[in-house]
């Protein structure tokens, strides 16, 4: 199990390399943390102004789309 473990974190480390070179994929990183600037920005503030949020942070998710990749989240 460890083995497949860590032939799967070769894989995506090599697939993140080859699309970090690309100029294409950059542009597109760009444009989607621009777009999910104001649903990030409103996730931290909500959390900010109410922070016993966290508590249900199981059921909201609110703390995890703060740290959710930009083009994932878009």
């Amino acid at each position: 199990m460890r083995q497949l473990l860590y032939q799967f974190a070769q894989w995506r480390a090599e697939i993140g390399r080859q699309l970090n070179e690309n100029d294409v994929w950059r542009q597109v990183t760009e444009v989607c943390v621009m777009l999910c600037f104001p649903v990030v920005w409103l996730c931290k503030a909500t959390l900010r102004v109410f922070p016993g949020l966290k508590k249900l942070e199981w059921l909201l998710e609110i703390e995890a789309l703060t740290r959710r990749n930009a083009v994932v989240l878009a």
